[in-house]
């Protein structure tokens, strides 16, 4: 749920609807992702990065702000990958969920928002463009090995945004407007 302010109280609710467990508040209204095993919510709390263990009820800051965006674990849950904005450099950095050294995977010109993590914890998918609009979708390894693939492109004034990989990862879905 969240405010007119933009603050959120994550909460867990049973199949009727009704809370179930221990909720937390969060201020800002920025992206969350719950890791594939449910014990693991990585999620922007103002300006910052944090990581929630849902069963210990422990929240820890992962990474500082401002310019962070988007954070989303790696399957296994040992990782997560953000996106920087506004800052030199501005790209896709990951790093482990206990903390440690961030690493860059992915710099470019412009905007680049991480969207999903592969299952099998091979690619990354990402959109990129400026703070208004999204035009290219990319493929990314999270070890930034390789020349990113561009899996779709539209024209000036066009976007591209939400990016997904399918369960087996064949596939990529996405919004697009031309």
């Amino acid at each position: 749920s969240a405010n007119a302010e933009g603050n959120h109280r994550f909460q867990w609710l049973d199949a009727n609807g009704q809370p179930a467990g221990a909720g937390f508040d969060v201020s800002g209204s920025g992206a969350f992702n719950l890791s594939r095993d449910e014990r693991l919510i990585a999620f922007q709390d103002g300006n910052d990065v944090m990581v929630r263990d849902v069963a210990r009820r422990v929240t820890t800051r992962v990474v500082g702000g401002p310019a962070v965006l988007e954070p989303i674990l790696s399957p296994d849950g040992q990782r997560l990958v953000y996106s920087r904005i506004g800052v030199r450099p501005s790209g896709i950095a990951v790093r482990s969920t206990a903390g440690g050294a961030e690493e860059m995977v992915f710099t470019g010109e412009g905007v680049t928002l991480v969207e999903d993590w592969s299952r099998d914890g091979q690619f990354l998918l990402a959109i990129q463009g400026t703070m208004r609009s999204s035009r290219r979708g990319l493929i990314i390894t999270p070890g930034g090995t390789g020349a990113p693939v561009v899996f779709a492109e539209v024209p000036a004034g066009g976007a591209i945004d939400e990016p997904r990989f399918s369960p087996d990862g064949k596939w990529i879905v996405y919004n697009a407007a031309e």
